[in-house]
Formats: structure tokens, C-alpha cells, sequence
């Protein structure tokens, strides 16, 4: 993620967005027309404070979040492979950008740990360290469908200074083989 600049305020998140707020019901409204999916809002209020909250800072802020601790989870993983995996909520604490964002206010640390728990558990698995089967084939054609469908992304998200929302594209690569660990 990137680094909060010390000396402006182009990270500062207004954090009193309730679901009663213009802003957070015109968030909400607009992933509905876009993501109908996202629309059960049982749960999910944190993460939509936080796509509110990145709509009027002009930030993904919920993705610059989740790549974030995606980051951290593979660097702790690096360090120690047969340790515990790493949490949100001591990602939140051990982190010093999140920690300048939250000011080490602790419901503000829940709120965006909540949001970060909400998009892994139901829009997006977060990486497996230790999957199941393995996959016997070669790898460079997977890397080279990857590289396209990325450029294809890039070509149709244009112009880049316009804030979209995310969308999915189902990108299926089947092996030859796989076999269980």
C-alpha cells in the first residue's frame, strides 16, 4: 500500500460514514447497478465504509487494503512456513501504514480488519499456502493467458484517472494433471 504522506491530507478517511449517510447510500447503490452481488449487506457494512470512504478520497482504498495484507501474509509466510498464518487484525497492528491511517484506534482498527475479513470470505479466497493437490504442468503458457487477460483488463479500464469498480473476469486455465500432496 502505499505510504499516508505526513504532510497532506489525501489519506485522511472520514471515518462517521453510516449506512443513513448520502455518500455511503450512493456507494452502495452504484455497486448494486454494477455488482449486484455485493448487494447482501448483512455483515458487509465495514466494507462498504471503506468503498465509500475510498469514493470520496478517490483512492481503492479497500483494494490498496487487501493487496496490502496479501503482501504482508506472504512475507510472513516467507519468514516462518509452518508458523500460523497471519490475521487481519494483527496485520492492523503490526503494520505502521495502517497504523498511521487508524491513528492505533482500536474500532477503527476493526472496521477495516472487519472489511478486509469481509472481502476474503466473500468475494475472494485469499491465497492458499498450502493447497491440496499440485498441479503437473508447465507453467509459461499459464503466465502468458495471465499476461493477456491483464493487458485485455488494461485496454477496456481506460481512461485510468476515472475511479471504476471492480468487476471479475473468469479466467480458466485447465492442466494436464493434478495430483493430491
Amino acid at each position: 500500500m502505499a505510504a499516508p504522506n505526513d504532510t497532506t491530507n489525501d489519506w485522511e478517511i472520514k471515518w462517521d460514514i453510516t449506512s443513513a449517510d448520502q455518500d455511503y447510500k450512493d456507494t452502495t447503490e452504484r455497486y448494486k447497478t454494477e455488482c449486484s452481488a455485493l448487494c447482501d449487506h448483512r455483515g458487509q457494512e465495514n466494507m462498504f465504509k471503506m468503498l465509500t470512504a475510498g469514493r470520496l478520497m478517490k483512492k481503492p482504498l479497500l483494494l490498496y487494503m487487501v493487496d496490502s495484507y496479501s503482501r504482508a501474509r506472504i512475507e510472513e509466510f516467507q519468514k516462518n512456513p509452518k508458523g500460523q498464518q497471519l490475521s487481519p487484525s494483527l496485520w492492523m497492528k503490526k503494520d505502521e501504514h495502517m497504523q498511521k491511517l487508524t491513528n492505533k484506534d482500536e474500532t477503527k482498527e476493526r472496521a477495516m480488519g472487519s472489511a478486509v475479513n469481509t472481502f476474503f470470505s466473500r468475494f475472494n479466497g485469499k491465497i492458499m499456502f498450502n493447497p491440496p493437490s499440485k498441479i503437473n504442468d508447465v507453467l509459461q503458457p499459464y503466465a502468458q493467458y495471465i499476461d493477456s487477460t491483464l493487458s485485455m483488463i488494461k485496454r477496456m479500464v481506460k481512461p485510468p484517472e476515472v475511479y471504476h469498480t471492480p468487476f471479475q473476469v473468469d479466467l480458466w486455465i485447465i492442466p494436464k494433471g493434478i495430483y493430491a500432496k
